[in-house]
């Protein structure tokens, strides 16, 4: 940003430098036991009193050691508790300052940092010289932030009393070379200080009148029904007043993020300030249309959009006409695109919502590929990276491929994302995924389309995870791609026994099954996972699940083989067990009716359910005379659980 460094070294007298660092010329000792002075620094007083103390030290601005008291405290940050601001109230609202402070005021502005520097202006403009006008002008430039500017502007209206002049810094600049002809006498009288001052008193009584005027709107706001609100705060929004203009914003702001909807009123009303005279409030129009969404106002944002030059209020329309992309504002959104305009990362955004409909013709996409190589690498946006990647060649990816460690989450994701197809960068994308938990997604991605293997299987489940909800299915998809034994193997070494389990149930899928079923490599794999995942659901009393998994596998007959695979060992006691858990006892007995224990694996699993008291007895009837001691006891700590019942029907099973 332009600065005001070398106008102020300028201007300043011997004396002055040494006065914005606390130091006084030889003689000068701090005001010890000045009750101004006291009164000022306390930060336990009131701002009133405080307030008060700095118009005093203000007024005596000529007592040398006065200036350094006020020097010292100027040269603090402006934010917090300190002295600084108030004193720069006291100047501020000052119709004509004195002239001695004006150099301590200009060399502060000219180290300033840029959230300051709007308060400091405002101040400035109390100082009726053209070296204050100068430094109003310097500050007016359309290359200084919005709020800089927009502070000099209505500083030099204060300090002239101008109104007629527009806010540009060119007719401003013509202003002050017309005014350095006159003789000193003939500036003051220009400026006609009497007015100023009037003037003042009158923005301030007016200050005043709109305060209490807001509060009343307000009051009004809220007593309306909400389904009325639209209307009033559409009459807020085209109020000449600004104060409620900036009530209609403010309330529009906070019915949308109620969820509420704002009518066509507050649009069109919204839309016409677009076309305001003062840039943020255009900028706040943009901004209202982007949130509501209003599909009508495309055209109209569109030709503000042609005729902005304000950086802050055509970043603003940029953002807005991203949600209507046409061929039409290619030209416009081009035309800030350049690094530097003030709008760039806005003007990405617009390019490429044109880009991602197919409206950006190859001339376009040549002339934004050319403008976006001109960007110092680190300041690329998320839209500017995506469009590098989907317009550019591999030395573009290979150019934004270190913003991988970009600090700026937004970036590192669309980076991440822009490399994701390349497989030259999928080692740099899991280097990136081990420090940020963020980028597990496009991990998971780069290693399903170029790697789908057990190694990365192994690989993804040893990066960060962010939370399972998001984590299991990326980690379920890459898992669903690997071949039968891999898959398995995979199963077998996992810890989790929910993404353990989630395995399994891959493993038993349909597709799965009858693909490997014609494979011999695969029937262990096969087995494994229908004994591992009956085992899970009778552990976790789900018999019905279990019978599912055996009856749908293809080891039982109608399952997903015909003929059926060899059944492996310890199926038949599950599916036994499963049965005689869901009552379906005769089934069971056809099965096999001599392992005892099969049977009490089941009673087990039945014993709080309606027909426990019928399984109880079925086995006592079949196997009571021969149980182990182990058993017996078994059945007799069921036995207990079980309250005695008249057997019931077994449920409806709909098996196969």
């Amino acid at each position: 940003m332009l600065r005001a460094g070398g106008l102020a070294a300028g201007m300043a007298v011997a004396g002055v430098g040494a006065l914005a660092t606390g130091q006084g010329p030889v003689g000068v000792s701090v005001a010890a036991g000045d009750g101004a002075v006291d009164a000022l620094q306390d930060v336990t007083l009131s701002d009133a009193r405080r307030l008060a103390a700095a118009r005093e030290l203000v007024r005596r601005a000529d007592e040398p050691v006065v200036r350094e008291v006020l020097a010292t405290e100027l040269a603090k940050p402006l934010a917090g508790t300190g002295a600084g601001a108030v004193v720069l109230r006291a100047i501020g609202e000052l119709a004509d300052a004195p002239p001695r402070l004006f150099p301590v005021l200009a060399q502060r502005l000219a180290g300033a940092p840029v959230e300051e520097v709007p308060r400091l202006l405002q101040a400035v403009s109390s100082f009726h010289t053209r070296d204050a006008a100068r430094l109003l002008v310097l500050h007016a430039s359309p290359k200084e932030a919005g709020e800089v500017s927009s502070s000099a502007f209505e500083g030099l209206v204060r300090l002239s009393g101008r109104t007629d002049i527009p806010a540009d810094q060119d007719s401003w600049a013509a202003w002050l070379r017309e005014c350095d002809q006159y003789s000193e006498s003939q500036w003051r009288l220009t400026l006609a200080s009497a007015m100023a001052r009037r003037a003042d008193q009158l923005a301030a009584e007016r200050q005043g009148a709109v305060t209490r005027l807001i509060d009343s709107y307000r009051r009004l706001h809220l007593a309306t029904a909400p389904e009325q609100r639209s209307p009033l705060i559409a009459e807020f929004l085209s109020s000449d007043t600004p104060e409620v203009r900036e009530l209609g914003f403010e309330l529009a702001a906070r019915e949308l993020s109620a969820g509420s909807t704002l009518g066509p009123a507050v649009a069109s009303a919204a839309l016409t300030l677009t076309s305001s005279q003062h840039p943020k409030v255009r900028a706040q129009a943009a901004t209202l249309l982007w949130q509501m969404a209003p599909a009508e106002a495309a055209p109209g944002l569109a030709r503000a959009l042609g005729v902005e030059r304000d950086p802050a209020a055509a970043g603003a329309l940029l953002l807005a006409c991203s949600r209507w992309p046409t061929r039409d504002l290619v030209p416009a959104a081009m035309s800030w695109l350049p690094h530097g305009s003030g709008a760039s990362p806005q003007a990405a955004t617009c390019v490429a919502a044109i880009a991602r409909e197919g409206l950006l013709v190859p001339d376009g996409q040549a002339e934004a590929l050319r403008l976006l190589r001109g960007w110092p690498v680190q300041s690329l946006s998320s839209s500017a990276i995506w469009l590098l990647a989907s317009l550019g060649i591999d030395e573009d990816l290979d150019r934004i491929a270190p913003l991988l460690d970009s600090s700026n989450a937004s970036v590192r994701l669309a980076t991440a994302e822009a490399l994701v197809w390349d497989a030259r960068f999928t080692p740099a994308i899991l280097d990136a995924a081990r420090h940020e938990p963020d980028l597990f997604e496009v991990a998971s991605k780069a290693l399903l389309v170029h790697d789908p293997s057990l190694a990365s299987m192994r690989t993804l489940l040893a990066l960060p995870q962010p939370e399972p909800s998001v984590a299991r299915p990326l980690l379920e998809r890459l898992a669903a791609s690997l071949p039968t034994n891999d898959l398995w193997e995979l199963a077998s070494e996992l810890s989790d026994s929910s993404l353990r389990r989630s395995v399994l149930v891959l493993l038993n899928g349909d597709m799965r099954q009858m693909a490997a079923a014609d494979r011999e490599d695969q029937h262990a794999a096969l087995a494994g996972s229908v004994l591992a995942l009956a085992d899970l659901q009778l552990a976790s009393r789900e018999p019905d699940g279990a019978l599912l998994t055996i009856e749908h596998s293809p080891f039982v007959p109608g399952g997903t083989s015909e003929p059926p695979l060899p059944a492996p060992d310890g199926l038949r006691r599950r599916h036994v067990s499963a049965l005689v858990a869901l009552n379906r006892l005769e089934q069971a007995a056809s099965m096999d009716s001599t392992d005892a224990g099969a049977w009490i694996d089941g009673l087990e699993l039945a014993a709080d359910r309606p027909w426990a008291g019928a399984v109880l007895a079925e086995v006592e009837h079949r196997f009571g005379a021969g149980f182990t001691p182990d058993q017996a006891g078994r059945v007799a700590t069921l036995r207990a659980r079980i309250a005695p019942s008249e057997p019931k029907p077994s449920p409806d099973a709909n098996h196969r």
